[in-house]
């Protein structure tokens, strides 16, 4: 299991899926999340995008030895057909840290246009550090990643992103273990 895994899961519980439900799992690499949600109950409809080709070849081998009905879709967000209003949640676990911050706020625009009136958005994800510990590791990403794309994530931007693209009702919170920097966003529309 991955060191992530628990704070999936921490993100599926605080995201209050309900049956009936349609969510969608933005950037969802092998399908972790995804099929945390799906797990919610067989109702919940879920959609995974990613761009990556080899994650969602993962996701989907994965998604058919579960034995669940998750969509999976390539491409990027805005590749989509998805009409507005289409999603009563949007998850995404540790892929904003990849984007720069101008594909930060058109995604999470996209993002606020899909969602329903009083949808949510939850997001996990590198956040501003903490600690000692996560301030080294926000260096050791901005090394790995290249310093225009975590700006936004390890400065304390991400709230301010989420209010410009018209999210309402902002949180933050630290993600355990907190030592490791991330953190917990949600948002509604």
């Amino acid at each position: 299991m991955s060191i992530l895994q628990p704070s999936r899961q921490q993100l599926v519980e605080r995201a209050d899926i309900a049956p009936g439900m349609t969510v969608l799992d933005f950037g969802c690499g092998p399908g972790q999340l995804a099929l945390l949600v799906a797990r919610v109950g067989p109702d919940v409809r879920v959609i995974g995008v990613d761009v990556d080709p080899s994650m969602l070849k993962i996701a989907r081998r994965r998604i058919a030895a579960a034995g669940v009905d998750i969509e999976i879709r390539s491409g990027t967000l805005e590749e989509q057909d998805f009409p507005p209003n289409s999603f009563d949640r949007i998850v995404s676990g540790f892929v904003l840290h990849h984007l720069t911050t101008p594909q930060k706020i058109s995604t999470l625009r996209t993002m606020y246009d899909l969602l329903r009136p009083d949808g949510q958005l939850h997001i996990v994800d590198i956040g501003r550090p903490r600690n000692l510990l996560a301030k080294l590791s926000g260096y050791a990403n901005r090394l790995s990643h290249g310093r225009g794309v975590l700006d936004a994530n390890l400065e304390g931007r991400i709230p301010g992103l989420l209010r410009e693209a018209g999210f309402l009702d902002v949180e933050e919170s630290p993600c355990a273990p907190a030592r490791l920097g991330m953190a917990f966003w949600r948002a509604r529309r």
